[in-house]
């Protein structure tokens, strides 16, 4: 009996059932210590009454839980970096003009006929196409070191001793419908060094995609021509068969002194293979050339291929070989000329 409390009406009473009692020790013992609490209800001052509150199992629990979910450290969400932008698996008029151009100086700098064309199917090897992309630039940066360590050219004097050292090379990205997605690389290798350098890239191409990929994933096919003029047809068709994406609605823009300003579609002049029906591709670039026969090596020879020169009747000519060659006559007979000036001097 508590008739001490009764009078001075300064507390409130709490009923806990037995039930709720044994559910809320197991979760939070401290809970019971609640029991008697003043009232904070305003009205139970004024009518003099008791005020008694019932909590059951079911809300011990959902107080304990939200008190744990409020101590717990919130979840950092990394935000979702957006996909790359696809752009249409078509070739630009200027990349292609690029690969052109870069065949043209090899043939007119060093007289080098692009002898290998090699196609790699990355969704044979179950990447994807920025994969295959990453891994076709760190394979041909260890062709390039391959090809200079991995060939001896013979060790007499020749007019195009460089040619046999120096990896020379145009690729392209295709993503067909039926193959899905691969690259082109047209490339010059030293005599019999083809089955070599083959098996080199299976072996290379293992390593950098971490596991085996079927044989038809690697393909190398030689030039076969007989002489030089077939050599240099086969060359410019593999060139053709590449630039077969080119966008439909390319033109190309020429200023002639004599007839004024002209156009025609790209591919009227080009003469490409039949364009195929493509997915878009989320990549920058679609087709590149190596260094060493890039914007800056012709830049720095002061050449302009037949494209620049507008000459699109002497497009697949060849004509390159033959500059090459009597620049060749001209260089000799200029040392000549300044040994035999040295020899009268004496």
């Amino acid at each position: 009996m508590m008739p001490d409390l009764v009078d001075d009406h300064s507390w409130s009473i709490t009923e806990v059932r037995t039930t709720d009692f044994n559910a809320a020790q197991v979760i939070a013992p401290t809970v019971i210590q609640t029991s008697a609490i003043a009232d904070e209800d305003p009205c139970w001052v004024d009518d003099g009454s008791w005020s008694i509150t019932t909590v059951t199992a079911e809300d011990v629990h959902a107080t304990w839980a939200t008190a744990l979910s409020e101590a717990r450290p919130k979840p950092v969400t990394k935000k979702s970096t957006s996909p790359k932008p696809l752009r249409p698996a078509y070739l630009t008029k200027n990349e292609v003009q690029k690969v052109y151009n870069a065949m043209s100086y090899a043939m007119w700098k060093d007289g080098v006929v692009m002898n290998s064309h090699v196609i790699i199917m990355w969704s044979m090897m179950g990447l994807s196409e920025a994969e295959g992309d990453a891994i076709l630039h760190n394979y041909l940066k260890k062709a390039q070191h391959w090809c200079k360590v991995g060939t001896k050219p013979r060790q007499r004097r020749v007019a195009n001793m460089r040619a046999g050292r120096e990896l020379r090379y145009v690729w392209v990205h295709e993503n067909d419908l039926r193959r899905g997605f691969h690259s082109h690389l047209m490339l010059y290798l030293p005599d019999g060094a083809c089955e070599r350098f083959e098996a080199w890239s299976r072996e290379a191409l293992t390593q950098m995609v971490g596991k085996p990929f079927p044989k038809e994933a690697l393909c190398l096919r030689p030039n076969r021509g007989k002489t030089e003029r077939s050599r240099v047809q086969v060359a410019w068709t593999w060139f053709r068969y590449l630039s077969k994406q080119l966008w439909p609605d390319a033109r190309i823009f020429w200023r002639d002194s004599k007839t004024g300003c002209h156009e025609a579609w790209a591919r009227e002049v080009i003469k490409p293979w039949r364009i195929r029906e493509s997915p878009p591709l989320p990549l920058k670039t679609l087709a590149n050339v190596s260094q060493n026969i890039g914007v800056g090596a012709q830049r720095n020879d002061r050449y302009v291929s037949r494209w620049d020169a507008c000459l699109f009747d002497e497009f697949y000519s060849g004509n390159e070989m033959s500059e090459w060659r009597q620049r060749l006559e001209s260089e000799r007979r200029q040392r000549n000329h300044q040994e035999l000036i040295a020899t009268l001097q004496i």
